[in-house]
C-alpha cells in the first residue's frame, strides 16, 4: 500500500470494493448529457470508506415525501387528475404543448426546441440557487403567491409548506422568471394544479440534479491537481487517485478535510490523527469548517472569519465550473486568451455571468469538499458531516455585508479578473516605471512644470566669450519664449536659445 494511504480499520468496518473508473470528463455545460446516475439510495461515510444501504435499499433513488410537497390524493382527486391530463394532451395552449413535450418519450425537434430554455434554466439552478432547492415548492409558491402581499397568502391547501420559506421560494421564482421568458404566463394557465405543476417541477428537478452531477464529476476529476504541493511529511497525490481512497485514507486529502481549528494537532502526527478519525475520536461536522476553506497559513483562532473562503483551491474549482477546467490553473497573463479560445461555451458564457455570488461560492465549497472525500456517489451525509448544513452555514456568513463584499470582490478578481499573486518569495522591483512616471506628472501638475537645465549652463554674470548670444530669449532659453522676430533679426536665434549642446559647440558669430 502506498505511503499516506489508509484503509478503514476497526470492528464492523467493510473494506471498500474497487470501482471501475469513469473515463468521462466534462469540459463544458452540455445540455444533452444523460444523467450520470449519481443519486443512489446509499449512505456513505468517508471516514470508513463504505456504502451502507439505507432503508430504501439498493437501486435508483426514489423521490421521498420531502422532495415534493404534494398533497395526498383520494379517488376523487385521481379522477380529476386524469380529466385534467386528458384536457392538457389535446390543449393547443403553450402550457398544453409544454406538458406534451415533457411527457413525450421521444420529443420531436420542435418539442426539443421548446424544452431547451426550460432545460437550460434548470441546469443553472444549483449554481445560482444551490443544490438543495426544492423546485416544486418554488413553482407552487410562484404560481400562488407571486405578486401578492404576505397578508394575501392563502396556505390552507399547503399544510406541509413552511410559511417562513415562502419569501425565499419567491426569490428563487423571480430568478426563474429571468431565466425562462414567458414562465409566469405559461404556469398561470395551470391555475395552481399540483399535478400539472408536478410535471414541470419534476422535469426541472431532473435536469437540476443532472447539472449538479456533471459539476461534481468535473470537480472530482480535477481538484487533486489544485492541492498544495511539497508539504512537509505529506505524500503527494496523483490527479487520477481513486475516489474511494481519498478522504482520511490519504494524508493529502485528510489534511484539507481536517477541521481548521485542529490543523496543529494534525501536523504533529498526521497518521495518528487519521487513525483517531477512523475510530470516531475526532468530531467532523458541518459547523467545524475544514482547512479546505482557508489558504495556507491563513487562519487565526481569534479571527476565524478573516481569509475564510479565500482558498486557492476553491478559486480554482470555481473557475473549473464556471469558465472551464482549462482556465482553472491558467497563468494570470494567459487567462483572457484561454477563456476566448475555441470549443463549446463555458457556463459563464452560456448564462452571461460576469460576477460571483454568495450562492455560487457556497456551491463551489460544497462540491470541493465532496471532491476530496471518499464518497463514491453524491449523498447529503458523510458520516456526521451534513452537506446541506454546510452549504447553509457558508451562505449564512454572507449576512455580514462588509465581509461579504470583500469576499465577493476577491472571487471576482480571481475568476473574472487578473487574480491575486503570492509575492512572498518573488523578486520585486518596487514601483513600476509607469508608476514613477505617473507620480512625477501628478507632482508637476500641482507644482508647475520643471525648468530644463542646459548641460553647459553657466551661472548668471559668468558667461564666457564662447557662450551663445541670448538675443531676446528668456532666462531658461526656451524658443517658445523668444519675442516675435528675434530669431530672424540675428540669424542665429533658433540655436542661440535652444539650450542644445550643438548650439554651444558652434563658434559665436563674428
Amino acid at each position: 500500500m502506498a505511503q499516506g494511504t489508509k484503509r478503514a480499520q476497526g470492528p464492523g468496518s467493510v473494506q471498500p470494493r474497487p470501482q471501475q473508473k469513469r473515463t468521462r470528463v466534462i469540459y463544458d455545460d452540455d445540455f444533452d448529457d444523460e444523467e450520470l446516475g449519481s443519486d443512489r439510495g446509499r449512505q456513505h461515510d468517508s471516514r470508513y470508506g463504505y456504502d451502507a444501504r439505507n432503508s430504501r435499499g439498493a437501486g435508483p433513488r426514489q423521490e421521498s415525501s420531502d422532495d415534493f410537497d404534494e398533497p395526498v390524493e383520494n379517488e376523487d382527486e385521481n379522477q380529476e387528475v386524469e380529466e385534467i391530463v386528458e384536457v392538457i394532451m389535446t390543449d393547443r395552449s403553450p402550457l398544453g404543448k409544454l406538458i406534451r413535450a415533457i411527457r413525450a418519450s421521444v420529443p420531436t425537434a420542435e418539442e426539443k426546441l421548446m424544452l431547451k430554455p426550460w432545460k437550460q434554466a434548470a441546469r443553472f439552478v444549483p449554481r445560482c440557487m444551490g443544490p438543495f432547492v426544492n423546485l416544486f415548492n418554488v413553482i407552487i409558491c410562484g404560481v400562488h403567491f407571486h405578486g401578492l402581499s404576505p397578508e394575501e397568502w392563502d396556505t390552507t391547501h399547503f399544510k406541509k409548506l413552511n410559511v417562513s420559506d415562502i419569501p425565499k421560494n419567491l426569490q428563487h421564482y423571480k430568478m426563474l422568471l429571468d431565466l425562462i421568458p414567458g414562465l409566469d404566463e405559461t404556469l398561470q394557465q395551470s391555475r395552481g394544479n399540483e399535478t400539472i405543476v408536478g410535471y414541470v417541477a419534476h422535469f426541472c428537478e431532473k435536469h437540476k440534479k443532472q447539472a449538479r452531477s456533471d459539476d461534481g464529476t468535473k470537480v472530482k476529476n480535477c481538484i487533486l491537481s489544485f492541492l498544495p504541493k511539497n508539504v512537509e511529511d505529506i505524500p503527494s497525490i496523483e490527479q487520477d487517485h481513486e475516489k474511494h481512497t481519498r478522504g482520511f485514507h490519504h494524508l493529502a486529502t485528510a489534511r484539507l478535510l481536517c477541521p481548521i481549528a485542529l490543523r496543529g494537532q494534525f501536523a504533529t502526527n498526521p497518521q495518528q490523527f487519521c487513525d483517531n478519525t477512523f475510530e470516531g475520536g475526532v468530531e467532523i461536522t458541518a459547523g467545524h469548517f475544514p482547512a479546505l476553506l482557508y489558504r495556507e497559513e491563513g487562519y487565526w483562532a481569534e479571527t476565524p472569519e478573516v481569509d475564510c473562503l479565500k482558498s486557492p483551491v476553491l478559486s480554482s474549482v470555481y473557475r473549473a465550473i464556471m469558465t472551464g477546467p482549462k482556465t482553472a490553473k491558467a497563468p494570470l497573463a494567459q487567462s483572457s486568451k484561454l477563456r476566448s479560445g475555441p470549443g463549446r461555451k463555458s457556463v459563464a458564457k452560456v448564462y452571461d455571468v460576469s460576477v460571483c455570488t454568495p450562492e455560487t461560492i457556497a456551491y463551489v465549497a460544497t462540491l470541493s469538499r465532496f471532491g476530496i472525500d471518499s464518497q463514491l456517489e453524491w449523498c447529503e451525509n458523510d458520516g456526521e458531516f451534513v452537506y446541506r448544513t454546510f452549504y447553509e452555514n457558508i451562505l449564512g456568513l454572507f449576512e455580514d455585508e462588509t465581509w461579504a463584499s470583500e469576499v465577493v470582490l476577491w472571487y471576482n478578481e480571481e475568476v473574472f479578473g487578473a487574480g491575486h499573486q503570492d509575492n512572498t518569495n518573488r523578486l520585486m522591483a518596487g514601483p513600476s516605471t509607469m508608476e514613477l512616471i505617473a507620480a512625477r506628472r501628478r507632482n508637476a501638475a500641482t507644482t508647475g512644470p520643471p525648468r530644463p537645465q542646459s548641460p553647459a549652463r553657466q551661472p548668471a554674470g559668468e558667461a564666457t566669450s564662447n557662450a551663445p548670444v541670448n538675443n531676446g530669449a528668456t532666462e531658461a532659453g526656451t524658443p517658445g519664449d523668444t519675442p516675435d522676430g528675434a530669431s530672424d533679426a540675428t540669424g542665429s536665434g533658433a540655436n542661440a536659445g535652444s539650450g542644445s549642446p550643438d548650439a554651444e559647440e558652434r563658434p559665436a558669430p563674428a
